[in-house]
């Protein structure tokens, strides 16, 4: 029975309600994912031109030499942009696949998207657990 239960799980048919629902929701993962690439973008611009000013501030603050933490700050902004890129990069490749496999009904491309969308959710909730214990660890300062 076990057995049967399981095929008919991986035996899967998309009906045209479903191809439609799964063609709206990549349609907003793809929007989503290019707001998040302009939103990087302007991250990055915004790190490049507030980095002097950054910068300088520290240079007043601090009359110890500051270029090691001048180039620690600008490689996190880097870091924080390049991360932020491949998360969006996921999403818009799970939007790409599951949009072309349904017009063309093709299984391994279909799959691919789920796999993008797996690995994009799997980071994301990692982030979700991390920024919750740093919360709950900030609540008992």
């Amino acid at each position: 029975m076990d057995q049967q239960t399981n095929s008919d799980i991986f035996d899967y048919s998309i009906s045209p309600t479903m191809g439609a629902n799964l063609k709206e929701a990549a349609r907003w993962c793809r929007f989503l994912s290019i707001v998040g690439f302009i939103m990087m973008g302007l991250l990055f611009i915004g790190g490049v031109v507030a980095a002097p000013t950054i910068i300088s501030l520290f240079n007043s603050v601090m009359p110890t030499p500051f270029p090691l933490v001048a180039g620690a700050l600008i490689a996190i902004v880097v870091v924080v942009v390049l991360f932020g890129a491949f998360l969006y990069s996921l999403l818009y490749r799970f939007a790409s696949y599951t949009r072309r496999a349904i017009e063309a009904n093709d299984e391994a491309l279909f799959i691919k998207g789920l796999r993008s969308l797996k690995i994009y959710f799997i980071i994301y909730g990692i982030i979700a657990i991390l920024g919750v214990l740093v919360n709950i660890t900030n609540l008992f300062r």
